[in-house]
Order: structure tokens, then C-alpha cells, then sequence
């Protein structure tokens, strides 16, 4: 199975060095092969939305057999304006399901996945592996498990206090390469819903014993408030 991803960040942010990690990891677990293709990176959200249909278009003429479009919640984002307090997955998942149609892309091949809050926020739910990455030979520290991580409204901070409450240096690129290193398994990452939504679009169905995702429909949010 030949896979295409299409990510909001830049060539070395967190998705696009992580990602192909956690489809080999995942490929492994599940005894599926699965080539990963091309990660085209769109840079932000804005550009994602404008630009993934055109993205899509090229990678299924490259013959890829699925395609996985994945973006952040945060920041908010909608045609009214760049950027507003207001998050809707709505919105944005309807801005590129427009464009897709608009660019005749089949989207019998396209997935789209929205992820709650940020792609950090799937990071935060891996204490290990957090503890793994703050670490240096010198210096081992242990990373308490954050218990709900879906309650961190601001993952990206989150990860950057880790790292500063650890004596260390946060820098995001030298980051998602370490975490590609360090995470060896899935089994952490499984308890997030729209990680398995992610793992579900990859594959085309769940893996056999794993929850199931149920898909709950989500409006606009306010900043700092939950969602109605």
C-alpha cells in the first residue's frame, strides 16, 4: 500500500519528521506493509487549506493508493479570516473538501484528520517516551504522566515547559528528530482518539484489537472554554 501525506508544518517540524516513524512503527505492529511514499509539507494551516487539493492531485498521479491530509486544531482558522479566537473543525474540513472537489481529486483516496488540539498533544500522552527525549546520558529525568492530556489547551508550551523544567534547551527541529529517534512503540499513543482516527486513515480500517474511533461531532470553541 502506497501512502501519501500531506502535513501543515514546514520540511523539519514535528509531523514530517514523526509521522514516517509512526507508520513504520505501525506497519510493524499490524504486519501491513506500507510505503510512505512522499510527506508534502504545506508550512501552516492556511496554505494546507488552500494548497493540499493540489498536493493530492500530484501525489495520486505518483501513484499513491491513500491519501492522509493532517492538521492541527490549533491555530484556529476560517475563510472569514487567517486566523480568530474561533476553532471549528468544521469549517476547515469542509474549506478543503471544497477544494478538493474543485480540483477533481478522487476522494474515494483522500482522508482527512483533525487533530485535537496539536500533534504534540499525541506526544504528550507518551510519559516515556517524554522522559526518553529530556534525557541525556548525563542526566536521566522521569516525566510525569499528564493525565488528560486533551485538557492542554497549549501543547507546543507544554513541551517547551518539559524540556525547561528538565534543564533543557527546547529547540523544535533538534526535538522532533529526537522523538523520531526515541518512540519505539505505539502502545502509549493508542489511548488518544484522533491518533487512532490517524492510524485508521492509513490503513483504510482499525487494527484488530484496538478501540474503536467514534467520531464526536465538535463546533466552534472559544479560546479557554470547552467545547459545546
Amino acid at each position: 500500500m502506497k501512502v501519501g501525506l500531506i502535513v501543515e508544518c514546514t520540511p523539519s517540524g514535528m509531523e514530517s519528521t514523526v509521522c514516517p516513524k509512526l507508520i513504520t512503527l505501525l506497519a510493524h505492529e499490524t504486519g501491513q506493509p506500507i510505503e510512505l511514499h512522499a510527506v508534502r509539507t504545506m508550512t501552516n494551516k492556511k496554505l494546507l487549506i488552500n494548497d493540499a487539493a493540489d498536493a493530492a492531485k500530484i501525489l495520486l498521479s505518483e501513484g499513491c493508493d491513500r491519501i492522509v491530509i493532517l492538521w492541527d486544531e490549533n491555530p484556529p482558522w476560517s475563510p472569514d479570516k487567517d486566523f480568530s479566537d474561533h476553532r471549528c473543525w468544521h469549517i476547515e474540513r469542509q474549506q478543503l473538501i471544497e477544494n478538493l472537489h474543485a480540483a477533481k481529486v478522487d476522494s474515494k483516496k483522500i482522508r482527512l484528520v483533525c487533530i485535537e488540539r496539536e500533534f504534540e498533544t499525541w506526544l504528550l500522552h507518551d510519559d516515556s517516551l517524554l522522559s526518553a527525549v529530556v534525557s541525556t546520558p548525563a542526566h536521566l529525568y522521569k516525566v510525569g504522566k499528564i493525565k488528560k492530556p486533551l485538557t492542554v489547551d497549549d501543547p507546543k508550551a507544554a513541551l517547551q515547559n518539559i524540556f525547561r523544567d528538565n534543564h533543557r534547551t527546547f529547540n523544535p527541529d533538534i526535538a522532533a528528530i529526537q522523538f523520531a529517534k526515541q518512540i519505539e512503540t505505539l502502545d502509549r499513543l493508542k489511548r488518544c482518539d484522533t491518533f487512532r482516527y490517524f492510524v485508521e486513515a492509513v490503513l483504510g480500517n482499525m487494527p484488530t484489537g484496538w478501540p474503536p474511533f467514534t467520531y464526536k461531532p465538535k463546533g466552534a470553541r472559544l479560546k479557554g472554554k470547552k467545547n459545546k
